[in-house]
């Protein structure tokens, strides 16, 4: 289930990337994209949303909330850097009354953006903390290029992690059995029974919750008895 999590946005990313290659026209309209990418929603649910974001700055995306998966838009004026506007999408796949604005957005400086064009070929984001402090969200995305090779933007598809918590959740296990997934910096990244993030009432943020850390005691005691007999969880080779 997870690998197959992580492959479909690789294989959404390289749809795109070709349609985009092979037609400079769908590359420069910022509404076919908008469309393109919300049919591309619907059909996959594991995907929280599609983005293009073009040289000059500008960004389309379309997506859907965790909340009540109602669908959105998100534009720059002009397909290019400047103001930021997501918009609820109609049903005609048409972008409807305004939900929020950002006065000055720019894709080029979007991690998921930097990473494809430094590496020139499909990359994952670093796990980041979305903007509400409610959930962590992860990015895969590759660079595009026209026929004659020449950079024309970086297409990335993000994804919402808990819903990762949501399938180890529904396995069918004893009340004292957990499963959770760690990266080798120790913080949590899904788990069956409680929080992988926390708020920072000091900073009133989102914080990523460490294994060793976290509330759920059982969690805890694995995470610490894998240290133990390891030594570090860096020692951890396989």
């Amino acid at each position: 289930h997870v690998r197959d999590y992580l492959v479909v946005p690789q294989r959404i990313n390289q749809a795109n990337a070709q349609a985009l290659s092979r037609n400079q026209d769908l590359a420069a309209d910022q509404m076919a994209l908008v469309a393109r990418f919300a049919d591309q929603v619907a059909m996959f649910p594991s995907i929280t949303s599609i983005s293009f974001g073009n040289p000059d700055g500008g960004l389309a995306n379309s997506g859907r909330s965790l909340q009540d998966d109602s669908r959105y838009a998100i534009m720059t004026d002009g397909f290019k850097a400047g103001p930021f506007r997501k918009m609820t999408l109609k049903p005609d796949m048409r972008p409807g009354k305004i939900i929020a604005e950002v006065p000055d957005f720019d894709a080029r400086t979007r991690p998921w953006y930097i990473r494809a064009r430094q590496t020139g070929g499909p990359v994952y984001s670093d796990i980041y903390i979305v903007f509400t402090g409610q959930d962590m969200s992860l990015a895969v995305s590759q660079p595009v290029y026209d026929q004659n090779g020449e950079f024309i933007g970086v297409i990335a598809v993000d994804l919402f992690l808990s819903q990762l918590s949501d399938f180890l959740a529904g396995l069918k296990m004893k009340d004292d059995w957990r499963a959770f997934i760690m990266e080798r910096s120790g913080e949590l990244v899904a788990c069956s029974k409680g929080r992988v993030v926390d708020i920072d009432k000091n900073q009133s943020r989102g914080v990523r919750i460490k294994g060793i850390n976290s509330r759920d005691i059982e969690i805890r005691e694995a995470v610490q008895a894998m240290i133990t007999q390891a030594g570090s969880l860096e020692q951890i080779s396989g």
